[in-house]
């Protein structure tokens, strides 16, 4: 086993990991060396109100319900020496007091990760007429939270999607506990974050990810590595378009960009060349295996 995930929240569809056996599995991933990616919020300052709706998810789900989490999880990881990746950190205002308080470890082995609404949206698009397209958690922050991730982002050691992609009927609801939360972001991550991060955003996406999941093969451009390349076209003024997935919105659309990825390479092989999907089938990668 090289990753596992857990929750610090959701105790109402009972998959909240509680603190002994976070801090138990601390202690493993150090012993065993692996590595445990969490979603981290702190499920008592969670408000589920019933009559909340999607515009209420900022008051739901507030900053400090991330922030006071995630440095407890920091904590736990200094002290037990463990080997904690934080997946989708939301607010810049987070990741300010991780920094500042937990540099010793911060990306040494509490990796952080966040996504790329983090760094494109405020919480003013709940406002927009289909605002409820965009909702997921942890949910979008404010202005000067955004700003900040943006300040910070050299501090942002991988780059993910948290892609989980819903037709707009199914994310158009009366209530927000009806409403189910998350986005597509796979197909148009790079195109957006290479816009606000410009070739920074790069290693966050390749070599950090691959060094983080144990992906030894892979992350680089270097003999004896898997041959997964991208074809990336830069056109300065153009703008985000073309959703080829199965979801019928993308919060993306007409963004604006530096280009677009035209071509992709798996082990030498195409599966989509000059914007045509090839096809082909992935395969179960196996780096190390522990008892």
């Amino acid at each position: 086993m090289n990753t596992l995930k857990l929750f610090t929240t959701y105790s109402d569809s009972n998959r909240r990991t509680y603190d002994d056996a976070i801090i138990e599995l601390l202690k493993l991933s150090k012993k065993y060396d692996f590595i445990i990616m969490a979603h981290i919020e702190n499920d008592d300052l969670i408000d589920l109100n019933p009559k909340f709706t999607y515009k209420d998810l900022p008051v739901s789900r507030p900053t400090i319900s991330e922030t006071s989490e995630a440095l407890k999880i920091a904590q736990y990881t200094r002290e037990t020496g463990g080997n904690m990746y934080m997946v989708h950190l939301s607010s810049g205002e987070t990741l300010r007091k991780l920094t500042e308080e937990y540099s010793d470890i911060i990306n040494k082995n509490f990796f952080i990760e966040s996504c790329p609404q983090y760094f494109t949206f405020t919480n003013e698009a709940l406002k927009r007429e289909h605002g409820y397209l965009y909702t997921f958690a942890p949910p979008l922050r404010s202005k000067p939270e955004m700003k900040l991730m943006h300040e910070l982002s050299q501090h942002v050691y991988t780059i993910g999607t948290d892609h989980c992609a819903f037709r707009m009927v199914d994310k158009k609801k009366k209530t927000l506990k009806e409403t189910p939360l998350g986005i597509g972001g796979i197909e148009h991550s790079l195109d957006i974050m290479r816009y606000h991060l410009h070739d920074q955003a790069i290693i966050k996406m390749t070599k950090h990810v691959a060094e983080t999941q144990y992906l030894k093969h892979k992350g680089e451009i270097k003999e004896g590595f898997d041959a997964d390349f991208v074809f990336y076209k830069t056109i300065e003024g153009s703008t985000i378009h073309g959703n080829h997935g199965t979801c019928d919105y993308s919060v993306y659309e007409l963004l604006p960009s530096r280009g677009r990825v035209i071509s992709t390479m798996l082990r030498g092989n195409y599966i989509v060349k000059n914007g045509k999907l090839i096809g082909g089938k992935g395969r179960w990668t196996e780096e190390k295996h522990h008892d």
